[in-house]
């Protein structure tokens, strides 16, 4: 079994997370360059081959708003389950690497602990091997996946008058 779990406690309620994670276009948000078409590609290419990355660039995305419901895809990920305020998981099947992946969130007072999961139940040994190479890079992405939600759920928002 492959496992994987980072997580983060954000000043906010689940509710608010959560509500932020189901609208944002991307459920995995990292660093705005590598949301560009040529890192989109990369990325696409590294989890589910060159045909799905080469469709995935071809389409636009969403800019504002992405609202998924049980059994919708987002590129190679599809959405397996959701209840709010409590999680919002995938299942990636892909050419190299089939997973279960996405979140839970749970309260500890007026805050939110959110957790970043990855599971492998029965990992093949080219998985494994690709994993061993993947892993670390994840780490950092899953991590600053986090970063990302944790600012965008504390930002305070702003009232126009």
């Amino acid at each position: 079994m492959i496992e994987d779990h980072k997580q983060i406690v954000i000043n906010a309620l689940p509710d608010r997370v959560f509500d932020l994670i189901v609208t944002m276009p991307n459920k995995f948000p990292v660093y705005k360059i590598l949301e560009t078409r040529p890192f989109f590609f990369i990325r696409v290419l590294l989890v589910d081959g060159w045909r799905s990355a080469v469709e995935a660039v071809r389409f636009e995305r969403p800019a504002e708003s992405l609202v998924l419901q049980v059994g919708d895809s987002m590129g190679p990920f599809r959405l397996t389950e959701m209840e709010k305020p409590l999680y919002y998981r995938f299942i990636l099947r892909s050419f190299f690497f089939n997973c279960r992946t996405g979140y839970s969130l749970s309260r500890c007072g007026n805050m939110t602990t959110l957790c970043f999961d990855l599971v492998v139940e029965d990992p093949g040994i080219f998985e494994r091997i690709w994993w061993f190479f993947v892993k670390p890079v994840h780490g950092l992405l899953a991590g600053k996946v986090l970063k990302v939600i944790k600012a965008k759920a504390e930002a305070v928002p702003v009232l126009v008058p």
